[in-house]
């Protein structure tokens, strides 16, 4: 091997991912960002005692005390699980679905929260169901599948650390039938199943779509799902604006949902038919930024162009205790802005003319729930794969890093040293958070000829662009 010989060796590289930046009222969205937000949504609803990693400190611990069974008045530790919506009740139904959902976008689209370093909160925010659903079955036969009155629930508002009602707990048993539900949860726990019109308690499409992606060679499946997705596509209603409307309750929820479904039926079909598989990709990706801003506003909380503000959502609406917030409170601030930003939720949806009232009375538009999010976010990691990029901030943090063998001084950017050494290695760690395009330079003396050398470069995150130069000098002993 013909050898390098002494001098100095230049090592240029330089790594640029391309941005994807959230502009004010522009058609490009940051994925990585829409997946924080609406992970703190989910930490937004949480009950019970809150651990040590909630984000969202306006929470507080709330409902520690849940809950008396309704027939025996007996007490059992049903604190925990999520709050279904702006009100207080814990349903076992929809907390199921949208932990199954939730953990399916995970299992097929993992990717997409690490790259997003949501990987860890995304596992706190299935884990936090998955505790509470161990909880809701204390013995054989007996599964609790709801917490409090949905009417009297209803009837109040105010923070959920100062509810004072009781809040009776109902099970389902071996004489009181609930197969659904206990089926629901169990596919929760084991994330191997789905929800679907596609919403919580419909479930067939998923069905099809999931049986599609585990048996790909079966055509039944795939006929099936395609079904489901060609009636979704060139049949089901839409707004003026292209939004594919199914209900006027929750719109964006059923939107976003079939968006996920329709995202998973494409990489079942990427390898058959990639024109149809790029027609299901280009209209759950129209879905979804429809709800970013491509509809002419954000609909979900605190991201993008003019989002909503006065979400139907108790808590976030409060001022801070010891302040008074009740009734009294929500018709008085009705026309402001709720106190808190409760960041990433999605709320209802517009109607089929693409109207939309921001206001906190409007439960059929501008109510949130968690099976609203999590669809909705399943499909925005489906479409982070997919675009393999990320989020652009400019000003994250970098580090650096370097591991040497004993023989070799430490090297860093931009610095220089010299040692002998018959096998000298170098490692020199850069960490960034997010895009870059960075410049690193290693400059390397050698003051012995050098018979081979080599490089590995490697990265956590996709790269779309890499040059690497060369460049030695040499002088004459």
């Amino acid at each position: 091997m013909k050898e390098i010989p002494r001098g100095v060796l230049w090592v240029f590289v330089l790594a640029t991912t391309l941005p994807n930046a959230m502009a004010e009222c522009k058609r490009t969205y940051d994925y990585d960002d829409v997946l924080h937000k609406s992970l703190l949504f989910f930490e937004a609803q949480r009950s019970g005692v809150l651990p040590a990693s909630q984000r969202v400190k306006w929470r507080k611990d709330s409902a520690s005390n849940d809950a008396p069974d309704a027939d025996t008045k007996k007490q059992v530790d049903l604190a925990g699980g999520y709050y279904d919506a702006g009100d207080y009740a814990k349903f076992g139904f929809p907390m199921a679905a949208t932990t199954t959902l939730l953990a399916w976008g995970a299992i097929d689209y993992g990717e997409a929260y690490t790259a997003a370093n949501e990987m860890v909160h995304l596992r706190e925010a299935v884990k936090w169901a998955t505790d509470y659903f161990i909880k809701a079955h204390p013995e054989a036969n007996v599964f609790y599948g709801q917490v409090g009155l949905g009417t009297q629930d209803n009837n109040y508002w105010g923070r959920p650390e100062d509810m004072k009602m009781t809040r009776p707990a109902y099970k389902i048993t071996a004489t009181k039938s609930g197969s659904d539900l206990a089926g629901e949860t169990a596919a929760a726990l084991a994330a191997t199943a789905i929800i679907s019109e596609f919403s919580w308690d419909e479930k067939t499409p998923g069905v099809h779509v999931l049986m599609a992606q585990l048996q790909p060679t079966n055509q039944t499946y795939l006929n099936n799902a395609k079904k489901y997705c060609d009636k979704i596509i060139d049949a089901t209603e839409k707004t003026p604006k292209g939004l594919v409307f199914i209900l006027k309750w929750g719109s964006l929820r059923y939107a976003a949902n079939a968006a996920f479904l329709i995202l998973r039926a494409a990489d079942s079909y990427s390898s058959q038919d990639k024109a149809k598989a790029k027609k299901y990709q280009d209209f759950a990706k129209k879905q979804i930024h429809y709800m970013l801003g491509d509809g002419g506003r954000s609909y979900v909380v605190g991201y993008g162009c003019n989002p909503p503000v006065r979400p139907h959502h108790p808590s976030s609406s409060c001022p801070s205790s010891p302040a008074k917030c009740d009734w009294d409170t929500y018709d008085q601030l009705s026309s402001e802005p709720n106190i808190y930003e409760l960041a990433g939720a999605l709320v209802g949806g517009p109607d089929s003319n693409d109207n939309y009232s921001d206001t906190r009375e409007n439960v059929e538009q501008n109510e949130v729930t968690t099976d609203y999010n999590a669809g909705f976010q399943s499909a925005v990691a489906a479409l982070r794969v997919l675009a393999k990029t990320g989020s652009v901030t400019s000003n994250r943090k970098i580090t650096t890093s370097c591991e040497t063998n004993p023989k070799l001084a430490a090297i860093a950017s931009n610095t220089t040293r010299s040692q002998d050494s018959t096998t000298p290695s170098v490692k020199v760690h850069e960490a960034f958070q997010g895009n870059y395009s960075y410049k690193l330079k290693l400059t390397l003396t050698f003051s012995k000829n050098v018979s081979s050398w080599n490089m590995d470069l490697q990265f956590s995150y996709d790269v779309t662009n890499i040059q690497v130069s060369f460049s030695l000098w040499t002088k004459k002993s």
